[in-house]
């Protein structure tokens, strides 16, 4: 019986330092998903000193890679950054639409 005690109290223990602990954020990076979904061929690249107006930095075509498969891809990763609330900057057509 005291067995069952000591070890209830360390499992709740550990279950409450568990929940009160900060979840670690992680960074998501939607570009391989991305490629993935919309199908574009060849390596693209995420250019860290081109930033685009929405503030996330802009894939552009590699080896193989196309323009096309690139804009696809930049739109694939700002929508995926909406939805998830983690877009760094407000995209350029809230600014047209009056957003």
């Amino acid at each position: 019986m005291r067995y069952f005690s000591i070890s209830s109290v360390v499992l709740a223990t550990s279950a409450l330092l568990s929940a009160c602990s900060a979840p670690q954020e992680v960074e998501k990076d939607y570009m391989l998903a991305c490629q993935y979904e919309t199908r574009a061929k060849g390596t693209y690249q995420r250019m860290a000193d081109q930033i685009g107006a929405n503030g996330l930095a802009k894939i552009v075509p590699g080896q193989g890679g196309d323009v096309r498969g690139a804009l696809f891809m930049n739109a694939c990763v700002e929508r995926r950054h909406i939805r998830a609330g983690t877009l760094p900057g407000k995209p350029e057509y809230y600014d047209r639409n009056g957003g």
